[in-house]
C-alpha cells in the first residue's frame, strides 16, 4: 500500500509541478519582461537612441529574467505544492487504496 501510495503520490507532484512552473514561469516572464524592458526602454530613449538600446535591452533583459525568476519560481511552487498534493492525495489514497488495496 505505502508503494502504492508513493508512486502515485510522485508521478501527481511531478505533473502538477511541471505544469504549473511552466504556466507560471510563461506568465511571469512574459509580463515581467514586458514591464522591465519597457520601463528600462522608455528611460534610455529619452537619455538617447543608441544608448537606450544597448542599455535598455541589457536592463530589460536582466530585471524581467530576475522578476520572471523569482515570481514564477514561487507561484510555481505554491501551485504545484497545493495542486500535487491535492491530486496525489485524491487519486493515490481515493481511487488507488479503494481499487487495489482492499480486498
Amino acid at each position: 500500500m505505502c508503494c502504492v501510495l508513493q508512486v502515485a503520490y510522485g508521478v501527481a507532484y511531478r505533473v502538477g509541478y511541471r505544469v504549473a512552473y511552466r504556466v507560471a514561469y510563461g506568465v511571469a516572464y512574459r509580463v515581467g519582461y514586458g514591464v522591465g524592458y519597457r520601463v528600462a526602454y522608455g528611460v534610455a530613449y529619452r537619455v538617447g537612441y543608441r544608448v537606450a538600446y544597448r542599455v535598455g535591452y541589457r536592463v530589460g533583459y536582466g530585471v524581467a529574467y530576475r522578476v520572471a525568476y523569482r515570481v514564477g519560481y514561487g507561484v510555481a511552487y505554491r501551485f504545484a505544492y497545493g495542486f500535487g498534493y491535492g491530486v496525489a492525495y485524491r487519486v493515490g489514497y481515493g481511487f488507488v487504496f479503494r481499487c487495489c488495496c482492499l480486498p
